[in-house]
């Protein structure tokens, strides 16, 4: 932190500025962010530009609650200029430089941020925070955040967790999840909306090779018996709600619902493909394996079996709804996108 004199240059603007595609209040209500009201400091989002964004965000009475909403609208743009990869969190500060002391809680500040690179793994951005009569309060220079693998599906689990799974399904019940992440950091965020505290010390003990397939097959069993419960109309169900147990009857679920027998497989190490896991609450499955052919398709053999192709279905009518909570956003920002 380094303080300075009080200074009213001009805000540099925005290139290509447009209006928001999403506000204040749906940053926080539709979990865009995941703050609570503590830190959940974005009072305005102003606009966007292809360098940047503006707003307001107010000054907080929580240690670094402030900073961390100016944090919230530079990493907000990455999610509203981006379609993959648009997860990022904080990793480093080049300087924080304050102009005076903190506002009294409750006041708006005027941000700006100015985005100076992105790279396929990080984004860089300035920011300045000004006072009511545009005096500059803070400057913050070298904001570095990391950007983390997502795609569609894993865009939607982060923000709905409670009502969307990882896994596909294929025909004959069998439901699929393929390793979307090519990073061992991406893959601790997907860990973590997964794992209850139990299972991530069982995870914890492997090593991280071992950790890649250990994590799939507990995708692959949790989606498998949350599709099974809300077929059968069960409501909102977290991954972490559920403890999935291996013993010497099988694969074993534990949760705030009765749950079904579980058959689990997952693809041996080696290969040129990702790992994937197929789980089944269908009877009658277990013993089963699967590999992966020279074309990535997935071959399921049941015991006396020759092996066989499995393809993921269609997405569920479940998946599409869910779909639709974020869906208008990502369609008119596509369209922003195109425009400019």
């Amino acid at each position: 932190m380094r303080a300075g004199t009080c200074c009213f240059p001009p805000v540099t603007p925005l290139r290509e500025r447009r209006p928001a595609p999403v506000t204040a209040r749906a940053l926080y209500d539709d979990r865009w962010m995941f703050h609570g009201p503590r830190f959940a400091g974005v009072a305005d989002i102003a606009a966007v530009g292809s360098d940047g964004i503006t707003g307001s965000v107010l000054s907080m009475a929580a240690r670094g609650a402030l900073l961390d909403s100016a944090g919230q609208l530079m990493g907000h743009w990455m999610q509203v200029s981006y379609t993959v990869d648009q997860t990022v969190l904080p990793t480093g500060i080049g300087a924080v430089r304050h102009y005076g002391p903190q506002p009294p809680v409750g006041q708006p500040l005027g941000f700006t941020a100015w985005i100076r690179e992105v790279t396929d793994t990080e984004m860089r951005a300035d920011a300045e925070l000004r006072t009511s009569d545009g005096r500059v309060w803070c400057r913050i220079e070298n904001w570095t955040t990391r950007r983390f693998a997502v795609d569609d599906a894993i865009w939607r689990l982060n923000s709905h967790p409670e009502s969307n799974t990882l896994a596909q399904l294929a025909a004959g019940g069998w439901t699929i999840v393929r390793e979307r992440w090519p990073d061992t950091a991406s893959r601790e965020l997907i860990m973590r909306r997964y794992l209850n505290a139990v299972e991530r010390a069982e995870y914890q003990r492997f090593n991280p090779l071992e950790q890649r397939r250990w994590l799939l097959g507990r995708i692959a069993v949790k989606d498998a018996v949350r599709r099974w419960l809300w077929d059968r109309g069960a409501g909102a169900l977290y991954p972490a709600e559920l403890t999935v147990a291996e013993t010497e009857a099988g694969i074993g679920v534990l949760g705030p619902f009765r749950a079904p027998p579980v058959s689990l497989a997952v693809s041996g190490p080696g290969g040129p493909w990702r790992p994937c896991a197929v789980a089944t609450t269908e009877a009658g499955y277990a013993g089963f394996s699967i590999d992966i052919d020279d074309n990535g398709r997935v071959l399921v053999t049941k015991p006396g079996q020759a092996a066989e192709p499995i393809e993921a279905l269609a997405e569920t009518a479940r998946t599409e709804t869910a779909r639709t909570e974020t869906a208008l956003v990502q369609t008119a920002l596509a369209q922003t996108l195109k425009g400019n």
